[in-house]
């Protein structure tokens, strides 16, 4: 009787020691990251990873890096948020503007006035050739051409922009270090 106890309590303490085990891929610089801090994972609309990193961003297809710097055309290598617009392009916010990736190649847009040594935060694209960029000093809109500031954005003048996004009523929303805004659909104003 004693023996069959014994067997049974093993046997219990056996079961409880297989638990579900899980298995991850580490990626680091000896696989080709370009550096190890990560700021912004996105994945567009190809499969593609994109990894914003305080080196530059990679592009990884689930295999292999393909990195890129200053050195390839970005602004900056902190790349602190990446999204990709409507027409298939990826966009990156850096310290002092935004980069395009299109044709292979990186175009610059660069922030102006007391933002141009800020931080891109947040990126978002409200309708095509219509994108607003959230900086640590306020928000700016992009025409696909021009970085600029009207007054639906000066509303927003030396707030810090964490993020931008809109509901399914189409609501805009803008939260910044302190308060979220929404829109108002009629009026266009923001309301706290």
């Amino acid at each position: 009787m004693m023996r069959i106890l014994i067997l049974l309590l093993l046997l219990i303490a056996n079961v409880g020691s297989f638990g579900q085990q899980y298995s991850f891929i580490q990626y680091s610089l000896k696989e080709g990251l370009p550096q190890s801090q990560v700021r912004s994972i996105f994945q567009d609309s190809r499969g593609y990873l994109w990894i914003g990193t305080l080196g530059g961003v990679a592009k990884f297809n689930g295999s292999t890096f393909i990195n890129y710097d200053r050195s390839s055309g970005l602004i900056n290598n902190q790349i602190n948020t990446i999204i990709q617009n409507k027409k298939g392009q990826i966009i990156v916010g850096s310290i002092g503007g935004i980069s395009i990736h299109k044709h292979n190649k990186f175009h610059n847009h660069l922030l102006f006035g007391n933002l141009k040594d800020v931080s891109v935060t947040c990126l978002y694209e409200v309708s095509e050739n219509q994108i607003l960029v959230g900086t640590e000093k306020g928000l700016v809109r992009f025409n696909g051409d021009t970085l600029f500031q009207d007054n639906n954005t000066l509303f927003f003048d030396n707030e810090f922009i964490r993020s931008i996004s809109k509901d399914e009523s189409n609501i805009l929303y803008v939260l910044t270090k302190t308060k979220l805004y929404k829109q108002d659909a009629e009026s266009g104003q923001w309301i706290e």
